[in-house]
């Protein structure tokens, strides 16, 4: 289907496209929830994986500041090997489910939500460390 649309849209065929293109779309979300929902099915039969001890305060801090630079210098896949590896260790839940929200919106290509979470994050841990 999609490489239907590309030909069409080398022919220039308009019609063709907004006939289809919707009908691709819904095709396409389709695919991505279920391969969403496999993945979780797979996540959910993992053995749950020992957490790494938590970093010092001030450490973490340093560590979300280090990804925020990272995707405001527009390297996300740098910025999400931080995030993935702070999950990785002991968290207080609350800085677990922001860090949680990031990885979601920098896996969907959201990196100005996943930025302004970050941001939001940062100033978080900053009061806490009394940072800044």
């Amino acid at each position: 289907m999609a490489r239907a649309q590309e030909n069409a849209a080398s022919r220039g065929d308009t019609e063709f496209i907004a006939r289809q293109f919707p009908i691709l779309m819904e095709r396409y979300e389709a695919l991505l929830e279920n391969i969403g929902l496999l993945l979780e099915k797979r996540r959910q039969n993992a053995p749950p994986a020992e957490k790494l001890p938590p970093l010092p305060a001030g450490e973490l801090r340093e560590r979300v500041e280090t990804a925020l630079n990272e995707l405001e210098h527009f390297r996300s896949r740098e910025c999400a090997g931080i995030v993935e590896e702070l999950l990785r260790r002991e968290l207080p839940q609350d800085t677990a489910d922001s860090l949680g929200e990031i990885q979601e919106q920098l896996k969907l290509y959201e990196d100005d939500d996943a930025e302004a979470l970050l941001n939001r994050l940062l100033s978080k841990l900053e009061k806490e460390t009394g940072s800044r």
